[in-house]
């Protein structure tokens, strides 16, 4: 398999977990269950969701990490004051800023489907939710554009460094519409 199927594959991941964990919740606490037997642990479906969740993303951060500096160095020094530079560190803060507000909002059970497995869950229904669909998601998508706009050097465009992010902004929105519609 080569090198740029398996950074796609790994990009994906976080979000094959998410479809699963959304639309097969009961299989889902079942392999929990199984897992706290093995393991002799007494989490609930939220907390292992959580955990696994958190694995999947420094797999995935590595991964990036690992690419991008296969690909080529960081931008010179003279890049990062440009408005390019400006621009991303302004999405990324936005983003983050986004997704601070929802796990202060939902809290754990409700960033992690508590909804979905069992825990209660209060609707939330004021900012950001008003006003933008799946804040949690664009959120993400926000930060991770900020950031390749930070990191964009030539050689990691031609290396498809746009590509990613695009690939990742569109599992994010995959994401959004399997718990919208399904």
């Amino acid at each position: 398999m080569e090198v740029e199927a398996v950074v796609y594959l790994i990009m994906a991941s976080p979000h094959m977990l998410y479809a699963y964990v959304w639309t097969s919740p009961v299989l889902y606490q079942r392999f929990c269950s199984l897992c706290n037997r093995v393991l002799g642990k007494s989490w609930n479906a939220v907390e292992w969701f959580e955990w696994t969740a958190h694995v999947i993303k420094i797999v995935q951060t590595v991964t990036f990490i690992t690419w991008y500096f296969t690909c080529g160095s960081l931008p010179a020094l003279d890049q990062w004051v440009s408005f390019k530079s400006v621009f991303g560190i302004a999405l990324l803060a936005f983003g983050q800023y986004l997704n601070v507000l929802v796990y202060k909002l939902l809290g754990r059970d409700g960033v992690y489907y508590g909804s979905r497995l069992g825990r209660p869950v209060a609707w939330v229904t004021g900012f950001p939710f008003n006003s933008i669909p799946h804040p949690q998601y664009v959120g993400a998508s926000v930060t991770f554009v900020g950031l390749c706009m930070l990191l964009s050097t030539p050689s990691h465009v031609q290396n498809g460094l746009w590509w990613i992010c695009t690939f990742i902004c569109l599992c994010y929105g995959m994401s959004s519409l399997i718990e919208q519609h399904l």
